[in-house]
């Protein structure tokens, strides 16, 4: 078991004037290929990602993904950043701040490598004109990565933000950004009203994608081949779960404890 002086290191971030305010938001993440534990923090100027070695805590990689302009903050409502197995890429999610610069990876899809915290890929919807000036974080939610599948493309990441729409993205070639489409697999509307939606980690179960947006019912998609239903069904009580092979009441009671942003 490893102690971690957290005070502390909070404490050296809170000296520097440039950092105050920064929260811990997303969940600690460890990477099975390169032993390295991921930290994110959320801020109004920036988001950060910070690597640490699994057995040693020396620092080994630092991402700032709005370096010259401003928000990007990592909120994830408590999810982590998702990790490939195999390869041991790294996909996390950004958010943005009402008037932010169009500058860096304000409300995307990242994938990055293992070691060092280069971006290798992204995805960023074409409305983020849009979600900056309405304060609509995309990072709002966290990515989850999806079973391969027998499609032309087999690899798939799936989240959404606070203005309700589940993007699937091709982890091999994520769409980077176009502002007249969204170079995606598809993408699906949930929620009850415009914006604050999203605020979970989807979870997939044995062709299922669950989902629980503010003030609204738990929904299930279905997924196959690589698609998602147009709509999720809803359950307005989590015992009606059940009937797809998997009880969900704990975790619909966690999902309603959500909500930090």
């Amino acid at each position: 078991m490893v102690r971690c002086d957290w005070h502390r290191f909070g404490q050296q971030w809170r000296n520097d004037q440039s950092r105050r305010g920064l929260l811990s938001a997303p969940a600690l993440a460890l990477n099975p290929v390169s032993n390295l534990i991921y930290l994110g923090f959320g801020h109004c100027n920036h988001g950060w990602l910070f690597a640490y070695g699994k057995t040693s805590l020396q620092q080994k990689a630092i991402f700032n993904d709005t370096p010259d302009g401003a928000g990007g903050g990592l909120w994830n409502s408590g999810g982590a950043a998702a990790i490939d197995d195999r390869s041991g890429d790294v996909y996390i999610m950004t958010g943005v701040d009402a008037g932010d610069p169009p500058s860096g990876y304000n409300d995307s899809f990242l994938r990055m490598s293992a070691d060092n915290l280069s971006v290798e890929d992204f995805f960023q919807p074409d409305d983020e004109s849009f979600l900056a000036s309405a304060d609509a974080d995309l990072g709002s939610g966290s990515p989850v990565l999806m079973p391969d599948n027998p499609t032309s493309t087999p690899h798939e990441v799936i989240a959404g933000g606070k203005d309700g729409k589940i993007f699937v993205v091709n982890r091999d070639s994520m769409g980077s950004f176009s502002s007249t489409t969204n170079n995606v697999i598809e993408t699906v509307q949930t929620g009850v009203k415009q914006l604050d939606n999203i605020f979970s980690t989807f979870t997939y179960w044995n062709g299922f994608l669950y989902s629980h947006c503010e003030d609204d019912v738990l929904r299930v998609f279905s997924w196959s081949n690589g698609q998602l239903s147009v709509r999720g069904r809803g359950y307005a009580h989590p015992h009606r779960a059940r009937r797809h092979h998997f009880s969900f009441r704990q975790r619909y009671d966690q999902w309603n404890c959500l909500g930090d942003r």
